[in-house]
């Protein structure tokens, strides 16, 4: 198993689950050998929670506030976010991630998806995850999905909370399909269209090839 760490700016460590400690194989976990350790050496300024998940599934094992100036150099007393989130996934469907206000941790965030061409819709962070509860993120019910068909955007959205007009992401959130595709965050039933569209393109070719090149012109 893989650990990774995220941070809000897009920052990440990965790092094996595979290191062995005697307390561990003592306490029964195993053959003790579970523990990982995530290097930050390289990260540049960061400020706020990162969110340390298994990387295969995405499960999320716990959220983690730092702050860090220049390559790992710490800085202290500095105001943490009210909010907390974390954008988990981005697809040809949708944008989705979680969201929680650390002053009612309990209660259920509104948020505003601005598309680049202006539309907005209201988007409720309410949905339940087991990972978000079992991570102590209140309780779980801080899941959010927002419908990029409802907003027919082109290149990119943004994330506000409603209740303050604050930008969620600092930058706006890419739904580029070039970037999409690159990143693998494209929907099964796309991937059966593609699929389906390569094999019309080879059949059309083979058949072309039989007629020694010649193309039928209506």
């Amino acid at each position: 198993m893989t650990v990774e760490a995220v941070s809000h700016s897009g920052q990440s460590a990965r790092a094996p689950a595979n290191e062995f400690r005697q307390d561990l194989l003592e306490a029964g976990l195993g053959d003790g050998a579970h523990a990982f350790n995530l290097d930050l050496s390289g990260w540049h300024s960061e400020s706020g929670d990162v969110t340390v998940r298994v990387f295969e599934t995405q499960d999320v094992l716990g959220i983690v506030q730092i702050v860090l100036s220049g390559p790992a150099g710490p800085v202290i007393n500095e105001e943490p976010s009210r909010w907390r989130w974390h954008i988990d996934r981005v697809d040809s469907l949708a944008v989705i991630g979680w969201v929680q206000d650390t002053h009612r941790p309990y209660t259920t965030v509104l948020l505003r998806a601005t598309g680049d061409n202006g539309k907005t819709v209201p988007v409720i962070a309410n949905k339940y995850r087991a990972d978000l509860k079992e991570a102590e993120v209140g309780n779980g019910h801080h899941g959010f999905e927002v419908n990029l068909a409802l907003i027919g955007a082109m290149k990119s959205i943004k994330l506000y909370v409603a209740e303050t007009g604050e930008a969620l992401t600092a930058d706006p959130i890419s739904i580029d399909p070039i970037e999409i595709i690159k990143r693998g965050g494209i929907s099964d039933k796309m991937k059966t269209q593609i699929q389906f569209k390569i094999s019309e393109i080879r059949a059309l070719l083979n058949n072309i090839e039989s007629r020694g090149g010649i193309i039928d012109m209506p």
